[in-house]
């Protein structure tokens, strides 16, 4: 399949999917973005990857199809030309999230920023204790890794870390609707680096980018279409505060990449890609990242891999639970990795659903993820509701994660989505509860 190919899929697909969404950022766009890319990577063939088995390409070009029709048939059965209503509410919940401008608000902000700061310091300390200085650490960064991967125990306070994944969901909706990039931000998303840079992956930096651009954009999108493009000043510092955040998670991307891996020493890899060895950024390691999970899914096809366990990898954290209180065997969090020809394991979201659930678990979820990635996207700007809004965001994680496994562990997502209810339903009482007690004094 050329890349010419590739690329007129995703022209159209972009097409359609402003159609559908009427925005330029949706789910569509996002999935037909991210694998036309990695597919287009892998072509390029910068590197003597292994051919794609003919089973292969069926799986992607029809879990992309099953996934394209989840979103056609929401839309078409909602009909396409629906309204985006700006301040339409149904829930007091979401009129005080989204549009009551509050102290109480931003101090759930900081709490659960605070928190994530607080488990990232710990875990620091935690391999401070272990190793002695910051140096050593760097030196056994690879070490450090391998025991995370293997599902070791890190001595870190489990799920805390979660805090600033939270923080950084609601401060993109704060960002948005002030138009402008809060200190509280940079909090949370050093939180996130610090962690992740702690247990050296990059994964984690990633979602927490995706996950407050994603906020941003779609909250941005319900804001009064009057009130969009006439603040330059206020544009301009959203454009340099986001240039800020993401630069420092793309830094924080590389460091964990510079000390991580060793150098980069790829035999057969093209001239045009060896020029960069050793690159932070650009380099033959960051290359094999971002296009070998096709030919890993490849390889693990022909492979016929097994489980252990039922649905071991989509319910990998529910078995670490039950692990923790002697429930089950603990599970580690790496897989197979395969020589294509170099080694690696990361084999996209349908390498894991092709082995916990066989050809129909790559065409249901991605069938489902498409259909209601759409419905919460119509539910949430007809309605502005919290919910639909939450679902949205965390969908779109997954699909952007689509490339790597991470994201489609349900559980975990669960777990994060249960965090939120609990956030949403105790912060909206407590606030009833303090403005109630205001209106008496008074």
């Amino acid at each position: 399949m050329s890349n010419f190919f590739i690329l007129i899929v995703i022209i159209i697909a972009i097409g359609i999917s402003k159609y559908f969404f009427q925005r330029w950022f949706n789910s569509l766009l996002i999935y037909s973005i991210v694998w036309g890319s990695m597919l287009s990577a892998y072509e390029l063939k910068l590197m003597p990857f292994i051919n794609l088995s003919s089973d292969t390409w069926i799986i992607i070009i029809g879990s992309y199809l099953a996934f394209f029709l989840g979103v056609a048939i929401c839309f078409t059965t909602k009909g396409v030309n629906f309204n985006i209503n700006y301040r339409t509410i149904n829930s007091k919940k979401s009129d005080f999230i989204f549009f009551n401008n509050n102290k109480f608000f931003n101090r759930i902000i900081w709490s659960l920023a605070l928190i994530g700061l607080f488990a990232a310091i710990h875990h620091w300390w935690v391999l401070l204790e272990e190793y002695g200085s910051f140096t050593k650490i760097i030196f056994h960064a690879a070490r450090i890794y391998r025991q995370r991967a293997d599902g070791l125990d890190d001595n870190s306070i489990p799920y805390l870390w979660l805090g600033s994944y939270l923080a950084v969901f609601y401060a993109g909706i704060s960002n948005a609707k002030k138009g402008k990039i809060e200190f509280v931000t940079i909090i949370a998303i050093l939180g996130i680096i610090l962690k992740e840079m702690a247990r050296f992956v990059r994964s984690g930096i990633l979602v927490g980018m995706l996950l407050y651009i994603t906020s941003y954009i779609y909250f941005r999108y319900s804001v009064a279409a009057d009130s969009l493009g006439k603040n330059k000043k206020s544009n301009r510092k959203i454009i340099i505060g986001a240039f800020i955040v993401i630069s420092i998670l793309v830094a924080a991307a590389g460091f964990v990449k510079v000390s991580r891996n060793a150098p980069d020493n790829f035999s057969g890899t093209s001239s045009s890609l060896t020029q960069f060895d050793g690159g932070a950024f650009i380099s033959p390691s960051i290359y094999l990242y971002l296009s070998s999970h096709v030919a890993v899914l490849s390889r693990s096809i022909t492979m016929e891999e097994k489980n252990t366990y039922w649905a071991q990898n989509t319910f990998r954290e529910l078995y670490t639970i039950l692990g923790i209180f002697g429930l089950h065997e603990k599970i580690g969090y790496d897989m197979p990795g395969y020589y294509i020809p170099y080694w690696t394991n990361s084999g996209s979201y349908l390498r894991d659903l092709y082995r916990d659930f066989g050809p129909l678990g790559i065409i249901w979820f991605p069938f489902f993820v498409g259909l209601f990635a759409s419905f919460f996207w119509i539910k949430f700007y007809e309605s502005n509701d919290i919910y639909y809004f939450l679902g949205l965001v965390n969908l779109t994680i997954v699909i952007g994660m689509s490339f790597f496994s991470y994201m489609i562990k349900s559980v975990l997502l669960s777990i994060n989505l249960f965090f939120h209810i609990i956030i949403i339903e105790f912060s909206y009482l407590l606030y009833r509860k303090f403005t109630n007690r205001n209106q008496d004094d008074l």
